[in-house]
């Protein structure tokens, strides 16, 4: 029998764990849960089944496009144009023009030789001495001719008399511009006629807000409905194109809607709402809300469709991932559909996951720090 200590009891045991050992294993374990979590949440995904959209219910982009100008808007307003002659002539004075007239002889008669004078709705000035003249219809050459004449006849003064005429406040061709500009309101003509695009440029122009059409109206006699012109902006500002720019007279007015729009929510940067200017697909209203997030669910993007007239509601599938892959065809969106995009469960969890490791990590560095 051996004399010798037997060792320690503690001996026959393994070491004890560290604390960063045992951290790590603490990881891995997560690790495994994590993994094995994730592939039971993306066997739940993979069975949502993408539904593709109908043959009949894909939509032509040329019947989608929200920018028009009609036919029967171009003729009319080609016969507009007509009317461009009147702006190389002389201004006629209309009704509630004011007029400034100053007779310099009057000066040295003691009489109040600048005359503010009101045209009247029938076209008359009432001059002191002289009585009512008319002048509606009239150049301001044409008027001064005629007081000239009126004092000779009248022999108020010697001589040949020396009158100035001129327009102060012009007020008798209005256009109201209405609507989504920068600055709505009612617009004096200087000319006996002006374009669509001079009268836009004084209202500051189309506001971020505006849609794609213009809507002129027009008053005609005999108590008729307003003749209506369409004019597609986006045309008439990049070329510029004479057949769409409206020759406007006294009376007219010009209308821009608020653009229409849809509604972008769910696996986006900036959900919310996204206006149509001229035509959107389901990729522009993604686009236009900033792109979709990391965790964003491509295979299945919901459109809905509001129901209008006798039209049922409409839900639509789209597959943006077949959509980039160019196999599938991009949807144009109508008025107040709304697109929701959902998140992919899976990765968002996944993420999340990796997301909490990187700070378990960081905070085990620090405390082994």
């Amino acid at each position: 029998m051996s004399s010798e200590t037997p060792p320690p009891l503690y001996n026959n045991f393994p070491p004890p764990i560290s604390k960063k050992t045992d951290m790590k294993r603490t990881v891995i374990k997560f690790l495994l849960l994590a993994c094995c979590a994730t592939s039971l949440v993306g066997c739940k995904s993979a069975k949502t089944t993408y539904k593709p959209l109908p043959v009949s219910q894909e939509v032509n982009p040329q019947q989608e496009d929200r920018g028009f100008s009609d036919e029967e808007s171009r003729d009319l307003i080609r016969q507009t144009r007509q009317l461009l002659n009147l702006k190389e002539q002389d201004y006629l004075v209309g009704p509630d023009d004011i007029l400034e007239l100053i007779i310099f002889e009057w000066q040295q008669a003691d009489v109040n030789d600048r005359l503010e004078l009101r045209v009247s709705k029938t076209g008359m000035i009432a001059m002191p001495g002289l009585g009512p003249i008319r002048v509606g219809g009239q150049t301001v050459e044409q008027i001064q001719t005629m007081v000239v004449d009126q004092l000779l006849q009248k022999g108020l003064l010697r001589g040949a008399p020396r009158v100035s005429v001129v327009i102060k406040e012009f007020r008798s061709r209005r256009i109201s511009v209405v609507g989504a500009v920068n600055a709505p309101g009612v617009y004096a003509l200087t000319e006996n006629v002006a374009s669509l695009l001079e009268i836009l440029s004084l209202a500051g122009g189309p506001s971020s807000a505006s849609g794609n059409t213009a809507f002129i109206l027009r008053e005609q006699d005999g108590g008729e409905a307003p003749l209506r012109m369409n004019v597609d902006l986006d045309s008439l500002y990049k070329t510029g194109a004479p057949e769409l720019d409206a020759v406007l007279t006294d009376g007219d007015t010009v209308y821009i809607p608020n653009a229409p729009h849809v509604y972008v929510y769910g696996a986006v940067r900036s959900p919310g709402k996204v206006n149509i200017r001229r035509s959107l697909t389901v990729m522009e209203a993604i686009a236009e809300s900033g792109g979709l997030t990391t965790d964003a669910y491509k295979d299945q993007v919901r459109v809905e469709r509001k129901a209008e007239g006798n039209k049922r509601a409409q839900t639509f599938y789209i597959n943006v991932a077949r959509i980039e892959d160019g196999k599938s065809k991009d949807l144009f969106l109508q008025e107040r559909d709304v697109v929701k995009i959902s998140e992919n469960d899976s990765k968002k969890f996944l993420m999340s996951t990796l997301d909490f490791i990187r700070g378990i990590f960081t905070a085990s560095y620090r405390l082994d720090g």
